[in-house]
């Protein structure tokens, strides 16, 4: 039997052997794992940007260092307009994936 044939016919026999449930629950649970990574790195983004903020308030004269509290604010904004759009974007993979029991 030729390599190519016998890889399409055991692809062909595996196809039948995995249920989409199979493919999904992983799936699910990297959606939950990453969703959880992702809202770590922004809290700590957002932490950070509140600090330097903070700073900045406190001492004006780090400003050209650090940035203008107008320029902080807006950095802080656009980054909980990311965490709404990741999370969003989390919640519709996990509802297109989502399992047949609802688990």
């Amino acid at each position: 039997m030729r390599p190519g044939l016998a890889l399409w016919l055991g692809s062909f026999v595996l196809v039948g052997c995995v249920s989409q449930e199979d493919v999904r629950k992983p799936f699910q649970e990297h959606l939950v794992v990453t969703g959880r990574v992702l809202g770590f790195a922004i809290d700590a983004q957002t932490e950070a940007l509140e600090t330097k903020l903070a700073v900045v308030e406190a001492d004006p004269r780090l400003e050209p260092r650090l940035g203008s509290p107008a320029e902080i604010r807006k950095r802080i904004e656009n980054v909980k307009k990311e965490q709404q759009a990741i999370t969003a974007e989390l919640k519709a993979l996990k509802e297109r994936y989502a399992l047949e029991g609802g688990h």
